[in-house]
């Protein structure tokens, strides 16, 4: 990542033009007459972009030296503030995070303006290849879209470099080798996991089982503080517009054919 200091440059007055002048990353940006009010207001508008970019040295990296890895650092330190609800992260930087993953590890050195379509076509391929499914792949592909045209608004990058991204299209239902998603997991993931939440049954994980005999299954874990709070949320789930919209659904009838419960209680030594 570029070398950082928390030293501001100073307004400056260049005596052979007369002229106000401060110097930011080695280059020396002419403000207009000295002490003129139009020069402060040329200063301050080139200090807040500065600090706004993490107050770079000069011989840092420009947009075009970016890596991909210092592309994925900065934005994770930005989703990180970005994906907060109620002072808490959401369950969306999970995904993020996976997202980030698989660029660092795949293009993680290759210069961020060079990462095109072709090299996101390749971790499509890889997700498929690990058979994910069709609408997990295109979410991660978005997110690593989203993660260049942040770039682009922070001025990382060229826009041309997002816009080639942009042409690479997702999976289509039937024109691809990727596998689809069960009916039970599309449920989940479009607004059940959400309502589970609302109605307060405060979920600790959610799991799709991708090998095995009984594929497709999930394996979801609710908590409660006893089994009265238990059967209440239950019962306000059961009775929410929501799962009243949802269970009447055409693609989501007879998704689920059995359902097992474990009821699970601390031990002493437990920190849950």
């Amino acid at each position: 990542m570029p070398r950082l200091t928390n030293r501001v440059p100073k307004y400056c007055r260049h005596k052979a033009s007369g002229q106000a002048v401060v110097t930011i990353q080695g280059r020396d940006h002419y403000l207009g007459p000295w002490k003129s009010k139009a020069s402060h207001l040329e200063y301050d508008r080139l200090i807040g972009e500065w600090i706004a970019a993490g107050r770079p040295v000069a011989g840092a990296s420009s947009r075009h030296d970016i890596t991909v890895t210092e592309l994925s650092a900065a934005y994770w330190k930005f989703a990180q503030t970005h994906y907060v609800k109620n002072g808490k992260l959401t369950d969306a930087i999970y995904g993020v995070k996976v997202a980030l993953r698989l660029l660092r590890e795949t293009y993680g050195h290759t210069r961020a303006v060079e990462f095109g379509p072709l090299a996101l076509k390749a971790i499509r391929q890889q997700m498929i290849e690990l058979d994910l499914s069709r609408a997990y792949i295109n979410e991660t592909v978005a997110k690593i879209k989203r993660v260049f045209k942040w770039g682009v608004r922070e001025e990382l990058l060229p826009i041309e470099t997002y816009q080639a991204l942009t042409t690479l299209e997702g999976l289509r239902a039937g024109r691809s080798a990727a596998r689809e998603p069960s009916p039970v997991v599309a449920m989940f993931n479009n607004g059940e996991i959400e309502l589970m939440r609302e109605v307060e049954m405060a979920p600790v994980f959610f799991g799709e089982t991708l090998i095995g005999p009984n594929v497709p299954n999930l394996i979801y874990m609710l908590s409660a503080d006893n089994m009265e709070s238990h059967k209440a949320h239950w019962k306000a789930f059961l009775a929410h517009p929501t799962w009243e919209r949802m269970k009447a659904m055409e693609k989501y009838k007879d998704t689920v054919s059995k359902i097992k419960n474990w009821f699970l209680k601390p031990t002493s030594y437990s920190q849950m």
